[in-house]
């Protein structure tokens, strides 16, 4: 048996710890506009990792590594910020502006999804992960400058035309031709103008702030539209395109009006546990009381 020749350290390295892990690389990439460590973001983000690592299946006989499967059944990780805030002891206004800041950067997305599980829940929170950037900002580089540090401001940083081209803010340089990027786009922007159905503004404008965007950003849009439009059917009340783009809106929550979004059943505000697919949505407690209350009010209309 190997020592260091501290009895301490020995015993500490023969316990198996498992759970979330903050490389060293995210206390000087992300930082509060203060310069101080963004502690929320990189706890919340540290758990959403920790859903996304993968686990080993192994054979009980030989022990060997027969595959590798997700943790959550889902295509993406849902959870609420209820759940985020009970697990870390914060409030649910300091969650989701963590979430904002994560969401600004690109490392994560978000998505609110209406399920049906016998009633309709509206505004159930999914969450993405961008593996380029996590990698990005998960280790020191050695070129690392201050110019590299992300501020996690609920507003994105301006972009350095002089920066280095190997840094995070190069990926939203702005200065991009049309002729360069409209062939690698992942998502051309005539889908996004002709989806968003409020031709109004500056094109050419627009167009360039859309090749600006991640790739990820351009995604979480096209995903965002069909319940924003949804939500605003009259096009006139709805944000001009460029300020849906600055205001990066497509991280907004979805809210209906009255009509169309039964009160109280807004699994975002009253489900706080982790829940992966609609089949354990069903065993939810909270959930059940909701169905258990849809059903005996609907026996009384009936009465």
């Amino acid at each position: 048996m190997f020592t260091t020749g501290n009895e301490i350290v020995d015993k500490v390295g023969m316990i198996n710890l498992e759970g979330n892990i903050i490389p060293h690389a995210w206390y000087q990439h992300f930082k509060m506009p203060n310069g101080k460590p963004d502690l929320n973001s990189m706890i919340i983000l540290s758990e959403i990792v920790y859903w996304y690592r993968p686990t080993t299946l192994r054979d009980e006989n030989t022990g060997k590594v027969t595959g590798i499967k997700k943790r959550f059944k889902a295509d993406l990780l849902q959870r609420s910020y209820d759940s985020f805030a009970e697990q870390f002891g914060l409030t649910k206004r300091q969650v989701k502006e963590a979430i904002d800041r994560l969401c600004a950067h690109g490392v994560i997305w978000r998505e609110f999804r209406t399920l049906k599980v016998d009633i309709v829940l509206n505004n159930v929170l999914y969450i993405g992960i961008n593996p380029k950037l996590l990698c990005d900002v998960s280790f020191v580089q050695a070129s690392t400058t201050k110019r590299n540090t992300l501020l996690l401001s609920n507003v994105p940083p301006s972009n350095d035309k002089t920066s280095n081209p190997d840094t995070l803010e190069s990926e939203t340089n702005t200065e991009i031709t049309t002729e360069n990027t409209t062939d690698t786009l992942n998502v051309p922007f005539d889908d996004f103008w002709n989806l968003y159905d409020k031709k109004r503004g500056d094109k050419d404008k627009i167009e360039k702030k859309w090749q600006s965007l991640k790739d990820s950003e351009r995604e979480a849009i096209m995903k965002h539209l069909p319940l924003y439009k949804k939500s605003q059917p009259n096009k006139k009340y709805r944000k001009d395109p460029v300020t849906y783009l600055n205001n990066k809106s497509w991280n907004d929550e979805i809210i209906f009006d009255d009509g169309q979004q039964p009160a109280g059943h807004d699994y975002t505000e009253q489900v706080a546990a982790p829940v992966f697919d609609e089949v354990a949505l069903k065993t939810d407690p909270k959930v059940l009381a909701m169905i258990a209350a849809k059903r005996k009010g609907g026996s009384h209309g009936t009465a």
